[in-house]
């Protein structure tokens, strides 16, 4: 009898062992072509940095489960911090949409025509189905050396195309490229 649980036990815990949990990553891309091998001009603006608010440095998305309470998914996962894959995104959104090269870094732009910085403050899936993208920029410009600073707001909320992570993460790129367009307009 001993022997006979023994074996069950035994089956039972390599059953268990057998199923994997399967992880899904998603990575943060525009969809605009990369143009290789060319000389960026020397006129371009400069996107100093992208943060995100403490919450959006976890691994999982981010899901608001009630009014102002949040739970992070542990199995739908960013497949590199935000806060890296925001600053490549937003500055290759932003080029696009404003015709001139953004630097993502000092390196070969003696002056910027304008420098600016992103700040997401919320970005997450709704209890009502939506998708919220709330942020903020600042850009700085310098005409006769004079230094004149401008900030913005932005807050979008828009409903899923579909139940899911797949659908979630589709539509914060979709409001991550209004953003994009709104901080264009603006330099």
């Amino acid at each position: 009898m001993r022997l006979s649980l023994l074996i069950v036990g035994a089956l039972l815990l390599s059953a268990c062992a057998g199923e994997a949990i399967k992880y899904n990553h998603y990575l943060l891309r525009s969809d605009i072509p990369e143009n290789s091998n060319r000389q960026m001009s020397e006129d371009g603006l400069l996107l100093t940095h992208v943060a995100v608010a403490t919450y959006l440095n976890e691994a999982g998305l981010v899901l608001e489960t009630a009014e102002g309470q949040i739970n992070t998914a542990e199995l739908h996962l960013w497949a590199e911090p935000l806060r890296h894959s925001l600053h490549k995104f937003m500055a290759d959104e932003i080029s696009a949409a404003t015709g001139k090269d953004i630097y993502t870094t000092r390196n070969g732009l003696s002056q910027p025509a304008a420098e600016f910085s992103i700040q997401i403050d919320q970005m997450h899936g709704t209890h009502d189905g939506q998708a919220l993208l709330v942020a903020s920029w600042a850009v700085t410009t310098s005409n006769d050396g004079k230094r004149t600073k401008a900030a913005y707001q932005f807050a979008q909320k828009q409903a899923l195309q579909a139940d899911g992570y797949d659908a979630l993460v589709a539509t914060e790129k979709q409001l991550l490229q209004a953003l994009a367009k709104a901080v264009a307009e603006t330099l």
